[in-house]
């Protein structure tokens, strides 16, 4: 049994997700209601204080948006005095590519991948639907392979409204 202890941070191009992560499962996973940092540090603040008082409890970020990542480690970092760690830079995405040399999925897509090899064990085809929606392919030895990426349903809604005369 894992005592991993962390906070888990997911920062998407239009919101964050966290959560603490006692001995290696989630515990209540948090939205804040938006992306300004202070909101963003007292969401993590809240659930650091979830977890049990034993050093260390480090907060692992992954991103996609790397202006609100750059804010929010630096704050962080400054003002928790806990390890912060970001998955590409400092934690390897630990699933395996095969993908054109030019190819850079965004982190979202790497670990959506790694989560659905884990809990499947078997080829999978993984769909998220948030900003834009992906369909990515994970072979049967757990290799990400990639996908497509479209605008997601408020992109397309908002495409729709602006670039047509008789839709609302």
């Amino acid at each position: 049994m894992s005592t991993l202890n962390l906070v888990a941070v997911d920062i998407g191009h239009t919101s964050t997700t966290l959560a603490p992560v006692i001995a290696g499962d989630v515990q209540d996973v948090l939205r804040p209601a938006d992306q300004t940092l202070s909101t963003l540090v007292q969401a993590v603040q809240a659930a650091l204080d979830t977890l049990p008082e034993s050093a260390p409890r480090p907060v692992v970020i992954a991103s996609v948006n790397d202006p609100v990542l750059a804010s929010l480690r630096s704050a962080l970092e400054d003002q928790l005095g806990e390890g912060v760690y970001v998955i590409g830079e400092d934690l390897p995405a630990s699933i395996a590519t095969n993908l054109d040399p030019e190819a850079v999925p965004g982190m979202d897509r790497l670990l959506g991948g790694l989560a659905a090899w884990h809990t499947m064990q078997q080829a999978c085809i993984v769909v998220d639907a948030g900003t834009c929606v992906t369909v990515d392919f994970v072979d049967g030895e757990g290799t990400f392979h990639g996908g497509a990426i479209a605008p997601g349903l408020r992109m397309q809604l908002n495409a729709m409204h602006t670039g047509t005369t008789t839709l609302p």
